[in-house]
Formats: C-alpha cells, sequence, structure tokens
C-alpha cells in the first residue's frame, strides 16, 4: 500500500485540518496498526521543506522502520536513494539511479560511461572518488581560473561547500604559494553530485593549482585526502573501500605526500 502523501491523509477522529501534526501523527499511527495487523508493507511517501527536511512531527520516523530520502535535481539525471533509517538492517546503504526515457534504472553503465568521457589530460581536471553512504563512486573535479576584474576575486562552487572551498583556497595561498587570490576561481562536481566529503580536499587542491599553472593532471590517477590548515595531508575513512573501487575501475590510487605543498610542487 502506497500513500501518497501522509500529508494528505485525515481522520474524522480528529478535530484538525488535514496536513496538521495531529492528523499526520494519529494517521500513521492507525495506518501502521493496520498494516502489522493484516501482514502489509505500506510506504509513506512524505514532503520536504525548504531546507531539505522531512516536514511534519518527528515522530513520524520512529513510527516507520525505514526512512529513506531520495534525492536529484530536475536538470540532472542522476537521482541518489539514501537510507536514513533501517530498524532491520544497515543504515548506509546508496543507490545511484539514471532518469532515461523509460523511467528509472541503475547507473552504473551511466557513471563508467560519465568518467570515460571526461576532459582527459586537461588542465583543472583530477579525478577522486567520494563515499555515497557505504558505496565509493568515481567522479571528476573540474576548476577553472580567470583573472580577477579590479581585485575582487570571484568563487562560483557547485557540489561542495562554499566555505570549505575558500579554506582551501586560503591553505594554497598560504602553505603551497598558489595565488589564488588574483583570480576567479570556478569549480565543479561532474555528474551533478553534491558532495560533502573531506577527502575531495586533495582533489580540489590540485585542480585549482593544475587550473593555475596550466599544467594537467594524468587522467589515470585518482587522489583523495584531507587537507587541514597546516597544509598537512590527513588520512580519510574508508581508504582501503576507495581503492579497491579505483582498481576495479581500472585506474591508478596515486598516493599524495604529506603535505599539499609537496603535491603541488610535483605539477
Amino acid at each position: 500500500v502506497i500513500v501518497d502523501s501522509i500529508q494528505s491523509v485525515f481522520s474524522t477522529s480528529i478535530q484538525s485540518v488535514p496536513g496538521s501534526i495531529a492528523q499526520v501523527q494519529y494517521s500513521a499511527i492507525k495506518l501502521s496498526e493496520v498494516a502489522k495487523g493484516r501482514g502489509y508493507i505500506v510506504v509513506f511517501v512524505g514532503q520536504v521543506t525548504k531546507s531539505g527536511y522531512f516536514a511534519g512531527p518527528k515522530l513520524l520516523e520512529h513510527i516507520v522502520d525505514t526512512v529513506l530520502s531520495f534525492e536529484g535535481d530536475r536538470k540532472q539525471d542522476l537521482r541518489v536513494l539514501r537510507v536514513l533509517k533501517n530498524r532491520f538492517g544497515p543504515a548506509d546503504k546508496t543507490e545511484v539511479y539514471v532518469m532515461g526515457g523509460v523511467g528509472l534504472g541503475l547507473a552504473d553503465d551511466y557513471l563508467a560511461e560519465l568518467i570515460k568521457s571526461d576532459s582527459g589530460d586537461s588542465a583543472g581536471s583530477v579525478k577522486t572518488v567520494i563515499m555515497e553512504g557505504s558505496r565509493p563512486l568515481i567522479v571528476e573535479v573540474q576548476a577553472l581560473n580567470a583573472p580577477a576584474q579590479f581585485g575582487n576575486a570571484r568563487r562560483v562552487v557547485t557540489g561542495l561547500s562554499a566555505k570549505r572551498v575558500q579554506m582551501l583556497l586560503a591553505v594554497l595561498h598560504r602553505r603551497a604559494g598558489i595565488k589564488t587570490d588574483q583570480y576567479d576561481i570556478y569549480i565543479n562536481i561532474s555528474g551533478g553530485f553534491k558532495v560533502d566529503d573531506p577527502a575531495l580536499d586533495v582533489p580540489v587542491c590540485l585542480a585549482v593549482a593544475s587550473a593555475i599553472k596550466d599544467k594537467p593532471v594524468s587522467r589515470e590517477n585518482v587522489y583523495f585526502g584531507e587537507v587541514g590548515l597546516l597544509g598537512e595531508v590527513k588520512p580519510v575513512s574508508f581508504a582501503d573501500k576507495r581503492k579497491d573501487e579505483i582498481k576495479k575501475r581500472g585506474y591508478e590510487y596515486k598516493e599524495v605526500g604529506k603535505s599539499i605543498s609537496s603535491i603541488v610542487k610535483g605539477l
């Protein structure tokens, strides 16, 4: 049984309008009781707020056994299904789908083609491996620079935390001697992914340095690593799983030095 959406369901036993906290809570509890009593599987489709949180009472998430989040940009083909809660299994699973002409399908082949059709050995292009839940995915970090006008350098970031990128640019400037303040800098993650993973620090720094120096990074190499404020490179979680994915896809994991300065000087 699919209920789309739970905010539109109401009961005459509750004296409140449809979509209110009381109505949503009461309806969800009653439907759950019926489902468990008769052995049905009930799927509640819920709305989200502009901030990305589930609309309605927090109790709704405690009533159900599993909470899934289906995310995507209307302008992109990719969709990501994340498990946020799972009472009977792991809660870190993620699956990536692609929206095609006949509906949704698994995106494994699509992602492979996306990487194959990348920009190759071009300045400002660096491959990395991100973690979507417990699943590793290889993506491309792209950076472009242009001379800043009137000393006011712009930073345009797509798919990453703009504050994190600002910090990395400051580290590059102070610790690696890359004059990031002289350029407008544009950074993008291929495929339309929105990533919150510190492992992208090294590839972002490499992509920016590669663009500014106009020296390409080999398309066969994949990088990952966290960068601290002192310019040091730190290990990241799921390193072995990331390396296995790199090998599986036919690329080479590139060991990096202990500092971002030594990595950039190697360009």
